[in-house]
């Protein structure tokens, strides 16, 4: 109401955040992570997605009562994207998915908690850019530079970026 009152027509945003080991392990009533990383396969990514969506669906559902402006900011369907391009072997430079259950570097996820490896950030940008400014981030020009992301990759987070806004 705050918001509102003095910023008229303000559009409020949630991150739904990406499938990190706690959502797995609660998911799939879990004790500890999975013991390797041939637990996920995108069927296993399909369920983290549609809990994900369920769940956010919810909120926005419960906060459209007081506002019609709650967007979501689709960052689990573009990671979840990246992981099973990943298990497809069409995500070049990656090792891993959860360096904590793989081991390997680098990998998608980088720690227990579920944060991204920092070559994602850019994935994480552009799907921001697409859902605020409703355009693809294939029409920026030009090339982000980011370290471990070639221009071949930074094409394909684009990709992924604009179709998990598109598709949410």
């Amino acid at each position: 109401d705050f918001c509102e009152k003095y910023n008229p027509g303000m559009k409020f945003y949630l991150s739904d955040a990406w499938p990190a080991p706690g959502h797995v392990r609660k998911l799939f009533k879990l004790q500890a992570n999975p013991e390797s990383e041939a637990f996920f396969t995108e069927a296993v990514y399909d369920k983290l997605s549609a809990d994900a969506i369920a769940g956010f669906g919810g909120l926005v559902k419960t906060l459209r009562e007081s506002t019609k402006e709650v967007y979501i900011l689709p960052t689990h369907a573009a990671m979840t994207e990246a992981a099973k391009r990943f298990l497809r072997g069409e995500l070049p430079g990656f090792k891993g998915l959860y360096k904590v259950i793989g081991g390997k570097e680098p990998s998608i996820w980088r720690d227990r908690i579920g944060h991204i490896h920092p070559g994602l950030e850019s994935l994480e940008g552009y799907v921001f850019y697409a859902t605020l400014y409703q355009r693809s981030p294939e029409l920026i020009k030009g090339t982000v530079r980011q370290k471990g992301v070639n221009k071949q990759l930074d094409a394909t987070f684009r990709r992924i970026a604009w179709q998990a806004v598109v598709n949410n």
